[in-house]
């Protein structure tokens, strides 16, 4: 292979070596840079935002605290020497616009604004209630669309808390999250006997100010009327046509299957681009599809062919793949892990067996579970901020477990929300575990990033009008002084590449050692480099400024 280094007016003392460099001819060269300033619609230091909007329930929990969870016409007492907690703000629509706002990455250049959507309590009725606005104000929530309802009282959960193992069991009294939506009925009358300031809502009106151009996802849940949701949804899926293939300025919807128990519409599953059960959730939705001789036959073909509970939950997620209406299904199973089962796209390559594994992420030995309480939620809130960062798929389902995970270290819904640094902190702790790609039992997986879809150079050295023979470089370094060229975090190198992936026409890039090496090693530079869909082009050899005498010859400091 021919290589044509075109270097730039830096000169400096390198050894080249060359990693994971693909056949063809590379050009590596500081001219490719240019490329980046066709892609800068920002003046340097100009701030970036982008927003998530979260719709849904807000609650004030009271937390039970027994021995065990009570068995069906079973009376338990409290533990001795304990009393209720009472009123701690919850609800699933509550804890993950907070868990969002607490898990999004900010800087000087960038920052996410988590908007939420919710009908609390008359305050007056329901004085308590304001100590979900309290934790929404501290945690920075915009709630300029948390409305206070006249006459209702606020969503409460009863939770049955087993002390010892964390786990719970909760009964929810909906209040305002049912009652407070009545003006986004199609029932006209209904809406004329309702005397409060939700009686006349426009629903376009008020997407058309909480979705905005830098808006990248909408977390819906299912603790609030499906009328809602719906027409969230159906609002979010008329402005994304009009995107074509854009795909960064499409809107991304989340719906958490977690919430009251009730069918959900063939067309607003297709309204979703992930929906998002646990186990039991999915199996009951798979169930609300089929008859019951069908459903019956479908659960005994998985118990008799003993199959594990991985292989049963990817054929129950195709099962409602198989119905045509629902696209990409993320499945939790607590310290199971997750699998997200992708819709089949004719743009992947041909396999009907692409699925993700996360591991669940392991806690450090001084952690304990506590309480499980909004585990869920967090796992669904870091998912969201992740996609919306740019991560793939696979960091993603990585990222929302180390928030799940942490989730049930202490009491309490919003109070064990981690923040973002403690996520990152156990992700670290947990870089050395075996790969979150786990194979499968007799499932054949391929794990893909289908977001990246650049036009490369690299082709063959013909005359062929449709192929460019040569490979354009560019050096990492080029990123380090451009932050604002990229909205993401830009403190990290793999957060580099992952910009320089986005440069049409770049095919490959320059590492410096050990610069580029302090956070990684070779392995994850290489996966990294895979995800992004370019190839090393070589590593300079950079000595520490410390050495800059004799070099070459004696690095040692001392």
């Amino acid at each position: 292979m021919n290589l044509l280094f075109c270097s730039s007016n830096t000169f400096s003392t390198s050894l080249l070596f060359f990693l994971c460099i693909s056949s063809g001819n590379v050009i590596t060269s500081t001219l490719a840079n240019k490329i980046v300033t066709n892609d800068n619609q920002h003046h340097h230091g100009q701030k970036r935002t982008s927003s998530i909007v979260v719709v849904g329930s807000s609650n004030l929990d009271t937390f039970l605290p027994l021995q065990r969870l009570p068995t069906s016409g079973e009376n338990l007492t409290l533990l001795p020497n304990t009393n209720p907690t009472m009123d701690v703000p919850g609800g699933k629509g509550c804890n993950q616009a907070i868990a969002c706002s607490k898990l999004a990455s900010s800087g000087h250049y960038y920052q996410t604004e988590i908007y939420f959507v919710s009908r609390l309590g008359d305050v007056s009725l329901d004085p308590m209630t304001m100590n979900i606005h309290n934790v929404l104000k501290e945690n920075k929530v915009n709630m300029d669309y948390c409305i206070n309802v006249d006459n209702e009282y606020t969503g409460r959960g009863y939770v049955c808390l087993e002390k010892e193992s964390g786990k719970v069991s909760a009964v929810i009294s909906g209040g305002s999250n049912i009652y407070g939506w009545k003006g986004w009925n199609d029932n006209k009358e209904a809406e004329a006997s309702q005397n409060n300031k939700v009686d006349d809502v426009d629903v376009d009106e008020i997407c058309n100010n909480l979705f905005q151009s830098n808006t990248k996802c909408l977390l819906l849940q299912r603790e609030i009327p499906e009328v809602v949701n719906y027409k969230l949804a159906k609002n979010v899926a008329n402005r994304n046509k009009d995107k074509n293939d854009n795909v960064n300025e499409k809107i991304i919807v989340l719906q958490d299957i977690g919430g009251e128990e009730r069918p959900m519409t063939q067309e607003m599953l297709s309204l979703c681009d992930y929906i998002i059960p646990n186990h039991s959730e999915l199996i009951r939705l798979v169930k609300s599809f089929m008859n019951k001789q069908e459903f019956n036959s479908t659960i005994k073909k998985m118990t008799t062919n003993e199959k594990i509970e991985h292989e049963q939950i990817i054929e129950l997620a195709k099962v409602l793949q198989s119905k045509g209406c629902v696209n990409n299904v993320l499945v939790t199973l607590g310290d199971n892990g997750s699998i997200l089962i992708p819709k089949k796209d004719d743009k992947i390559i041909d396999s009907d067996e692409i699925t993700y594994y996360q591991k669940a992420c392991t806690l450090p030995s001084c952690a304990n579970v506590v309480d499980e309480t909004g585990a869920g939620d967090c796992y669904r809130a870091g998912f969201a901020i992740a996609l919306s960062e740019g991560k793939n798929i696979q960091e993603s389902m990585k990222f929302a477990s180390a928030a799940g995970a942490l989730a049930v270290t202490k009491e309490g819904a919003v109070p064990s929300i981690p923040t973002r640094k403690e996520v990152e902190d156990l992700l670290k702790t947990n870089e050395d575990d075996e790969t979150s790609q786990m194979s499968m039992p007799s499932t054949s997986e391929t794990v893909i990033d289908s977001s990246i879809n650049i036009p490369r150079g690299g082709g063959s050295d013909n005359n062929d009008d449709e192929d460019f023979p040569y490979m354009f470089g560019s050096r990492l370094n080029s990123m380090k002084d451009r932050p604002e060229l990229w909205s993401q975090p830009v403190d990290n190198v793999k957060e580099w590449v992952k910009r320089q992936s986005t440069i049409q026409g770049l095919g490959c890039v320059d590492f410096n050692w050990p610069q580029h090496f302090h956070s990684w090693d070779a392995m994850e530079a290489k996966a990294a480099l895979d995800d992004a869909e370019l190839v090393a082009g070589s590593v300079c050899l950079r000595y520490p400024s410390k050495f800059a005498r004799g070099a070459m010859n004696h690095p040692d400091p001392e």
